[in-house]
């Protein structure tokens, strides 16, 4: 059967939609944290400055350090809103993944060690070099490792490379309860979260800039026992002009 082409009024129409999903998803996480700054300046007002004992000083305090960190989520949630809506572009470079994944898993290891989060390399000793931006793409694979972390009380998660003739594929496997249809079809929606905290803008954001280096990101769970979730990168594998292991400043 012929996919229907969408017509330019119906093309319109949805990008209105999705605009107006975006604005309402982003009143929705500012509006929280405003009525809390705005709730705990009043109590300032009406306590006054001037406290007389310890016990009104550290009250006040107390709601200064609460208007500082709602300021702080503020800044945090219309950051990543931004990053969502238009990603950096990409400076891309060409990089052998064997040492790259390690040196990214290497610089939060004690975060996850932590948590008692173990991670397992299964990567190909001899692979095609990847043409990626290094700082982006790391922010890509600590924010699945993290969500990993976060899915398991302990556990093993493990990151796999593999290859065909035309693509790269890094994967992160967990060993979490992994997620139904409705959340896996939902999970790159921005502002959707199954967590009590986050933005919801995380993965959408991991795909975007997925997307701008020509690849793309899918999920698969749960796995052959029922569990778990793989997050699954795909790169194309681009001609090098000048790569060298020696040399990886190849870049476009």
């Amino acid at each position: 059967m012929a996919k229907r082409v969408l017509s330019e009024e119906e093309i319109v129409k949805d990008r209105l939609a999705y605009l107006g999903t975006l604005a309402g998803g982003l009143a929705h996480e500012v509006r929280s944290p405003l009525n809390s700054i705005h709730l705990n300046i009043e109590m300032l007002e009406k306590a006054g400055c001037e406290q007389e004992n310890q016990e009104g000083i550290d009250k006040f305090n107390k709601r200064v350090g609460r208007i500082k960190l709602e300021v702080s989520n503020l800044q945090k949630t219309l950051t990543e809103f931004l990053q969502f809506a238009k990603p950096p572009g990409v400076k891309r470079m060409a990089t052998d993944l064997k040492d790259y994944l390690h040196d990214v898993v290497e610089f939060i290891d004690a975060e996850l060690n932590r948590e008692n989060i173990r991670v397992k390399f299964n990567i190909a000793e001899h692979s095609y070099p990847v043409l990626i931006d290094r700082r982006q793409m790391e922010q890509v694979l600590q924010n699945l490792l993290f969500n990993a972390r976060d899915a398991m009380s302990e556990g093993v998660i493990t990151i796999s490379t593999y290859e065909n003739n035309h693509h790269v594929f890094i994967e992160l496997e967990d060993e979490g309860p992994g997620m139904d249809e409705d959340v896996k079809e939902r999970i790159f929606d921005a502002f959707f979260t199954t967590k009590k905290k986050g933005t919801g803008l995380g993965l959408g954001i991991c795909r975007r800039i997925v997307d701008e280096h020509n690849g793309g990101l899918e999920v698969e769970s749960p796995l052959k026992n029922g569990k778990g979730c793989i997050f699954r990168i795909i790169l194309p594998k681009e001609k090098l002009l000048s790569y060298s292991p020696e040399n990886e400043d190849a870049s476009v």
